[in-house]
């Protein structure tokens, strides 16, 4: 790096002289000019990241800490249930101890001769298996199924979710750009007409109000460009902080936003999500776990029954049993009751009773919301679409406006508050079309969501109540990976097939303009 600095000093020195020789610009201006060029093309390498819309999809799964969350959710409830299952079946406990017993008890033993020994080495082993708990272990394992069940279908949820949001702020990133094309088109429009109004000031052909109001018109524009280009550094920020990059990086998405028909149906759609969407089989999955966990309290009130075995040896010695009953077993059945617990079994047993009745009341309403949600995705997206053809043809209409009041106003027909006009009408026919084309997108987005769009897993199996269908199985994820991200990333519901119509994202005068540079990181004033 140092190195790097020498030569990025001389390189600037060299191009300072240069410049002051040819008399172009002053030595000092020259050096700092090429400095600060060579640290922004260095920045700029450094932070500068292009992603299609695949590629942040694929870091957000990677790195979204809400995935990481319920991942470790998914592996808790994963070895619950794993300890309920084992708690199913034969278990063995030893137990050892030895070392010197002395006191007045023994003392009086030995004087008599009953005890005969000073050290006592003894152990034990037991086995055990439970053959009938009341239905308590049987329920137990079955809402743990249940639960791990709903935990997997939580985590593909809360997959489509971060899907959903990634798309909708890496589409937030282009829309801030379009903005900023737009309001830039804007300003380099406005100037260009100040230009002509104090040209015809000079000349003496308008007032004096002309030339100020024009002033005070690109000023606004001024304003609204600065406006749009912030809030372009807060989306990339944004985009950042979900796939998981630093929030200072320039990212910059390689894809464009644009309007590609589905045929849809609102019906189909709502047919569709009731069926698959992965947190209502989750929140149905929840009830039937509080169903078994309500059957299992209630069986705390019947016997344990279990097969148990047990051996036990004691000598002088290790290794030894020549003590009195030093050598023992036992095989056989032992049974437990609470006969009467003072009504605390009664009480857990109402606890799972009200957990279960919230448990189903939790099922219908997230039910309610698949609903409300699918409906307002396909509300949104409807009219978003109709808007992009309204919008599109107002654009059109605006420039054409704008062109004949300009042609106007210089001919000395037209007034100045009739380019001002049509100028304003320009920029929000422009504005509006990049909402519309903005809406559009980020709706399908979220109509994909709504509907339970598949990511890594394939909910048919719970669809049909059997439980643990493998995460990324690979014959789904094959299927998938062949259809392709723009048929909705897996499955696509019959409504909602592509139209194949296409149409370019926002129009502005044709002027290019690239990217804009990275966010500030200081204040420009110090």
């Amino acid at each position: 790096m140092n190195k790097y600095n020498f030569i990025s000093k001389q390189l600037a020195l060299a191009l300072a002289f240069s410049a002051g020789v040819m008399g172009f610009a002053p030595a000092a201006y020259a050096e700092t000019k090429a400095a600060n060029e060579i640290k922004a093309a260095e920045a700029e390498s450094a932070s500068t990241v292009y992603l299609t819309l695949e590629e942040a999809l694929v870091m957000a799964a990677k790195n979204n800490r809400n995935i990481h969350l319920a991942e470790y959710a998914k592996d808790l409830a994963k070895w619950q249930r794993a300890e309920l299952r084992r708690t199913h079946g034969i278990t063995i406990s030893v137990e050892g101890k030895g070392g010197r017993i002395d006191g007045r008890a023994y003392t009086y033993s030995r004087s008599t001769g009953t005890t005969k020994y000073k050290h006592d080495y003894s152990g034990t082993a037991s086995a055990s298996f439970p053959i009938f708990t009341g239905g308590q272990l049987e329920n137990s394992i079955k809402a743990a199924d249940y639960s791990y069940d709903a935990a997997n279908l939580s985590l593909e949820a809360t997959k489509q979710t971060i899907r959903q949001v990634t798309t909708a702020a890496y589409y937030g990133v282009l829309h801030c750009f379009n903005l900023v094309k737009v309001n830039s088109d804007s300003v380099e429009t406005l100037r260009e007409h100040q230009k002509n109004v104090d040209a015809a000031y000079a000349v003496g052909t308008v007032a004096k109000n002309d030339v100020l109001r024009s002033q005070v018109q690109l000023a606004s524009a001024e304003q609204a460009f600065t406006n749009a280009l912030n809030d372009y550094y807060v989306a990339v920020s944004q985009l950042n902080n979900i796939i998981g990059l630093p929030t200072e990086n320039d990212t910059r998405p390689t894809d464009e936003m644009t309007y590609k028909g589905y045929d849809l149906q609102l019906d189909k759609c709502l047919e569709y999500a009731m069926s698959h969407r992965p947190d209502g089989i989750a929140a149905q999955r929840k009830a039937k776990a509080a169903r078994h966990a309500l059957s299992a309290a209630k069986g705390a009130a019947l016997p344990e029954i279990a097969v148990v075995a047990t051996r036990s040896v004691s000598g002088e010695h290790i290794n030894s049993t020549n003590h009195d009953n030093g050598n023992s077993w036992f095989a056989g059945v032992a049974a437990s009751w609470d006969v009467f617990d003072n009504g605390i079994n009664r009480a857990k047993v109402h606890q799972a009773k009200a957990q279960y009745q919230q448990a189903l009341e939790a099922a219908e309403q997230q039910q309610e919301s698949i609903r409300l949600e699918v409906r307002e995705a396909f509300l949104d997206m409807l009219a978003a679409e109709q808007n992009i053809v309204t919008a599109g043809k107002a654009v059109e209409q605006a420039k054409e406006d704008f062109k004949i009041a300009s042609l106007r106003y210089d001919s000395g027909i037209g007034t100045h508050i009739d380019v001002m006009d049509a100028e304003d009408n320009l920029n929000k026919a422009r504005t509006n079309y990049a909402v519309a084309l903005y809406s559009y997108n980020i709706g399908k987005a979220e109509l994909d969501r709504a509907m339970g769009i598949a990511v890594d897993l394939d909910v048919n199996a719970y669809i049909m109540d059997k439980h643990a269908v493998p995460l990324k199985n690979s014959k789904y994820r094959k299927a998938k990976e062949q259809e392709g991200y723009e048929s909705a990333v897996g499955e696509v519901p019959d409504g909602a097939k592509e139209t194949g119509e296409v149409q370019t994202a926002v129009p502005v005068s044709g002027r290019t303009i690239g990217w804009p540079a990275p966010a500030p990181n200081e204040n420009p004033r110090g």
